[in-house]
């Protein structure tokens, strides 16, 4: 019965009948009602939760009480974050509703993608998948915060600067590579056919609502990832530096930009890849994309990390008060 109601998961829609088989054998059917503890605060458990029906809530408990991150519906993933990370859980999962949920304990999972890489890498794509829709969605969030401000007219945002192109040598590119957890066929593949940029301090790399066509990586200097909310002007979201990737989320989903870059230093130096060059690398039929998929999974993670933190300190500070949580966001 179980096997039947897989494939009709978005977060699975990629899979082959041979990993829907795969998944099938290790996922374990439970129900859940309201008050029911999915995931607890701290917890090391590295499993992971389908909803197959009904609701829950990602929450904190702080001294104004409880703090409401996201609310959960059907077809959502979570529990991911500590599977790619390996950080303790920091945030309770509670049911809301009568409902059902997909168990895939961590140990299976392991074991799964050991034997079959086709199968880690269709599982480490709905990894991305449901990571980078969290992302936007707390991206979003964030705007809500100040109702009351509009968005400057587009007269008024800056063009995007024009850059200047520099000579990074091939080896020197594969070398910045090689320090990330890329194989040397990876590193090769991005060295050679990735592109130079410099941009001078204040110069817009991308801007919010731009198409995500590029993924970046820092070879000198610092870029700023910054979001407007309305109200209170730019929040700086993160400051990146030597060999951080930015810029990858647009790649997985078609949206665009959720927030802007810029060069926080003269010079900055970034390494530009084409989302055609990257599509050929993430090819989900292809076993080497597994590496790349496994490091964007933990940038992702990161982000949402980040952005929860600054989700609960903005409510905290706000005396408790927030906007109505948004679907699809919360640290677990």
């Amino acid at each position: 019965m179980l096997a039947k109601r897989l494939p009709d998961l978005g977060i699975f829609a990629h899979f082959a009948p041979a990993e829907f088989e795969r998944l099938a054998a290790i996922a374990q059917h439970r129900p859940y009602g309201p008050g029911t503890r999915i995931i607890r605060m701290g917890e090391e458990s590295r499993n992971i939760f389908v909803l197959l029906s009904g609701g829950a809530r990602v929450s904190r408990q702080t001294s104004y009480g409880e703090i409401v991150l996201a609310r959960l519906r059907a077809g959502e993933m979570v529990g991911e974050i500590r599977l790619t990370d390996s950080e303790v859980r920091s945030a309770d999962v509670i049911g809301e509703e009568v409902g059902e949920l997909v168990l895939l304990a961590a140990e299976s999972l392991d074991a799964a993608a050991a034997e079959d890489q086709r199968f880690a890498v269709a599982f480490q794509w709905s990894l991305w998948k449901s990571l980078s829709a969290k992302i936007r969605t707390g991206n979003q969030f964030l705007t809500e915060f100040f109702p009351d401000g509009e968005r400057p007219p587009v007269s008024e945002v800056p063009d995007l600067a024009t850059y200047d192109r520099v000579e990074v040598g091939v080896q020197a590119k594969r070398n910045l590579f090689l320090q990330k957890p890329l194989s040397t066929m990876e590193s090769s593949f991005l060295a050679s056919l990735s592109r130079q940029e410099r941009f001078t301090a204040g110069q817009t790399i991308f801007r919010e609502g731009d198409p995500g066509d590029n993924l970046y990586v820092i070879v000198e200097g610092e870029v700023r990832i910054g979001k407007f909310i309305p109200g209170a002007g730019e929040e700086a979201l993160a400051v990146l530096e030597h060999g951080a990737f930015f810029g990858e989320m647009a790649l997985v989903d078609d949206e665009p930009r959720t927030a802007t870059a810029t060069a926080h230093t003269d010079p900055t130096v970034v390494l530009a890849i084409s989302k055609d060059v990257l599509g050929g690398l993430l090819d989900i039929r292809r076993i080497s994309s597994l590496r790349l998929l496994q490091m964007l999974c933990r940038i992702a993670a990161q982000r949402l990390r980040e952005l929860d933190s600054k989700i609960l300190g903005w409510t905290i500070m706000a005396a408790g008060e927030s906007p109505e949580p948004p679907v699809s966001s919360g640290v677990t």
